[in-house]
């Protein structure tokens, strides 16, 4: 049995669906028979850490330190931490150095990443660390594993992963039993790239043509651009279509599914030079039934059972036309002679295509023969 290293950021037993997919793929990993063990690669927060951290040469956030225990790993796996430098190469090659046969593979979460890293203008440094460390990363790590169709990343051969989701832990939601309106939720730690403006703006614009059909948007997380978008909401009198219902237990979201007819995914992935994505949420989504808007191309509508379920809008900062939501919504649940069929398809289909298992299985074959 292949022995290998999972390195966290933070502690597990902390919420977010960052965890989430880490503790699921740990899970996957020992599940097909690979024994796994997690190292934190904890922070020094240090009096002035968040100025020093930024500062050439320093070794804060994270602490990279070796361990002379670590020889003992056939394979050591990490996601790429949020800049790399010097130090976290340093690791890398004390890694290789005392035993040459682990191998390392890095994950890269979303790619391309830089403006992820420069959405503060006070980044710039990490991202010159970054960008001067990642030229030599491909001396000590042997594969990039990437939800994105790439074959090569820094100079490193690619895997080809999937965001797979633990469907039997989420039940699918109920179908709705009175319907007044067509609700949609946005679920997210909501930052710049989600775009929910596009939609906000797109929902005063249908109602100042004219519009009467009734739509309530729910909107549920926290994150930096939740006071803009509730501002916006406020400008806009929208409070009656939009609500904000903050951070909520998982058994309080799927309430939230059971009375939503549409998930809304990211509609500003440009803004970080996103093309293509398969974000955790629109598994979510789909694994409890929901059919989905994008404002980017997701790897399921690669699949033509669940493909009729997703509406696709350009990835630009255009507003939202909730003419096409509606007919989207109206094909959908109108001229369909159950919901309840619709939302078992998509269950079964999440089930069949979203599975931790397959989503890791390029992966898992890689390192069964580490």
């Amino acid at each position: 049995m292949k022995r290998g290293l999972f390195i966290i950021y933070n502690d597990l037993k902390s919420s977010g669906g960052v965890n989430i997919k880490i503790h699921n793929q740990i899970c996957t990993m020992n599940d097909n028979g690979l024994k796994v063990d997690t190292l934190l690669m904890k922070p020094n927060y240090i009096c002035g850490y968040k100025i020093l951290y930024r500062m050439p040469f320093t070794n804060i956030v994270p602490n990279w330190k070796y361990d002379a225990t670590l020889k003992k790993y056939d394979f050591i796996y990490l996601r790429r931490p949020y800049f790399m430098n010097v130090f976290f190469l340093i690791f890398l090659k004390n890694v290789k150095k005392n035993n040459h046969n682990t191998k390392v593979v890095m994950e890269i979460p979303t790619y391309p990443y830089d403006k992820e890293i420069i959405k503060k203008r006070t980044n710039y440094t990490l991202l010159i660390k970054d960008m001067i460390t990642r030229k030599r990363i491909n001396r000590y790590v042997d594969r990039i594993t990437v939800v994105g169709n790439e074959k090569e990343i820094f100079g490193v051969k690619t895997i080809k992963i999937l965001n797979g989701y633990n469907v039997i832990e989420t039940r699918k939601r109920k179908p709705r039993a009175e319907i007044k309106s067509i609700n949609l939720v946005a679920a997210a730690m909501f930052d710049y790239w989600h775009g929910y403006d596009r939609l906000i703006h797109g929902l005063r614009e249908y109602y100042d043509k004219g519009g009467e059909q009734e739509i309530t948007l729910f909107f549920v997380g926290e994150g930096p651009e939740k006071n803009k978008y509730m501002k916006l909401v406020n400008d806009l009198c929208l409070h009656e279509h939009i609500q904000f219902l903050g951070l909520l237990e998982k058994a309080k979201i799927l309430e939230v599914y059971d009375n939503s007819d549409i998930g809304v995914c990211s509609l500003g992935a440009y803004r970080k030079d996103l093309f293509y994505s398969c974000e955790l949420k629109s598994r979510e989504y789909l694994t409890v039934g929901l059919p989905i808007i994008t404002g980017v191309r997701l790897d399921v509508m690669d699949n033509d059972k669940l493909n009729k379920y997703i509406l696709e809008f350009p990835n630009d900062d255009s507003v939202i036309d909730f003419d096409e939501i509606i007919g989207f919504y109206e094909k959908l649940y109108v001229h369909n002679d159950s919901s309840v069929s619709m939302i078992q398809e998509i269950r079964e289909c999440a089930e069949n295509e979203l599975n931790m298992s397959k989503a890791l299985s390029g992966l898992i074959e890689y390192l069964r023969e580490a």
